[in-house]
């Protein structure tokens, strides 16, 4: 059986990304928690015995191994390795305006410097354009290219890998970095709307009754790891993909953990959201490191105080002041191909006026390649989640 939206079995896809770890020189250890969703994750160790990254997976065990070695791999080559430097030099008033109103101000004010820029390619027209390296490559930074004389002080508030996925071919890591993108925009306008701006607007509850037996089954699994009930939000702003946002009805941590999942089949894009609501809970429960950033990023947004509201992301009492709207799953929608479905969802934010990007960082036919994705025009405040001293990049809103 193939996954959805994989183009290989799982025990293919796996030796794909052992092979392109040994090509690598990299070597693994995982550890697994969980019983019925697993969390693995995954250690990578170079031949000197350090570890350069980690990965983490979720889900049922096999799926969960598989995940986090490939996302281990794609740490190691987004983060660490020379093909995610490659750049080109630009003047800063040459970058086109998208990334919202701080970055977009940011490059206005240095508009005579000269910085790296990753150069993407359009998805629907091949045209190219050129966007900061360091926003998407956030280690850039400590080691600059000589000749940038850009000032990232403040633009590295605003840097993530988010956008960046691997897979065993172009079409799978494409489509999984746009679900990203897609689902990283949702969160960030759901944070502000619900949190950063305070704005009474009705929270949209997934009813479970009529969810059929593969989600139930997740559902009560999510449950059972996280030992308490879940609520899933439908927070779906755009018509390309479904977004729900899972959290479980648990207190006793300085930010309350939510899961998201972004996916074309509404059932997918729910399973993802509750198999990463139990993955973040795990990893706060084993990982001592975890709970010490989480109290450290709520302390740090202590002095903005709709920045903390939306760090602190306090759902269950959001619920209690909100108007909740029972909706339904939606009809499953899948099309076919992993390739069909990228068509779908590119044309999809196209008719809602945005181009996605694309640039190929790392490519090898029979192992996996490794892309980055970027929508001009889509929010980065979900970074407040992380502790980010940041500010909504956009006022629009599809549901206003």
């Amino acid at each position: 059986m193939i996954p959805f939206e994989r183009e290989f079995p799982l025990a293919q896809a796996r030796l794909r990304v052992e092979n392109e770890l040994s090509h690598l020189g990299l070597t693994w250890s995982s550890e697994g928690h969980g019983a019925a969703l697993h969390t693995t994750l995954i250690e990578l160790q170079s031949p000197d015995g350090t570890v350069p990254c980690t990965g983490i997976g979720k889900g049922r065990r096999d799926f969960a191994l598989t995940g986090a070695l490939f996302e281990a791999c794609e740490h190691y080559l987004s983060l660490h390795h020379d093909c995610s430097l490659e750049h080109a030099l630009i003047p800063a008033h040459q970058v086109p305006a998208g990334m919202g109103a701080p970055v977009d101000g940011m490059l206005a004010d240095q508009s005579e410097t000269h910085l790296a820029c990753r150069v993407y390619t359009g998805f629907l027209d091949g045209s190219c354009k050129a966007y900061p390296l360091a926003l998407s490559r956030p280690t850039y930074v400590s080691a600059p290219d000589a000749d940038d004389t850009f000032d990232y002080t403040a633009l590295s508030r605003y840097a993530s890998n988010s956008g960046t996925a691997i897979g065993a071919t172009f079409a799978e890591a494409a489509l999984h970095a746009l679900n990203e993108c897609i689902e990283r925009d949702d969160v960030s306008r759901f944070l502000r709307r619900q949190f950063h701006d305070n704005a009474d607007v009705p929270l949209r509850v997934l009813d479970a009754r009529g969810i059929g037996s593969v989600l139930r089954r997740d559902w009560i699994d999510a449950e059972a790891e996280v030992g308490a009930s879940i609520t899933l939000l439908d927070i779906s702003t755009h018509a390309a993909a479904h977004t729900y946002l899972a959290f479980a009805a648990r207190p006793g941590r300085p930010q309350h953990l939510y899961g998201a999942g972004t996916s074309g089949d509404p059932v997918h894009a729910a399973s993802r959201a509750l198999t990463e609501l139990v993955q973040l809970h795990t990893v706060a429960d084993h990982v001592p490191r975890v709970g010490d950033d989480l109290a450290r990023e709520e302390r740090r947004l202590r002095p903005w105080t709709r920045l903390h509201r939306a760090c602190v992301a306090d759902l269950p009492a959001l619920c209690g002041k909100r108007r909740l709207e029972r909706v339904t799953l939606p009809g499953r929608t899948r099309s076919g191909s992993v390739s069909h479905e990228l068509d779908r969802c590119m044309t999809a934010l196209a008719d809602e006026g945005y181009r996605p990007l694309v640039h190929v960082l790392y490519s090898r036919r029979e192992t996996v390649t490794l892309c980055q994705v970027l929508v001009p025009g889509f929010d980065r405040y979900y970074l407040v989640s992380r502790g980010g001293i940041v500010v909504p990049g956009f006022t629009r809103d599809p549901l206003a």
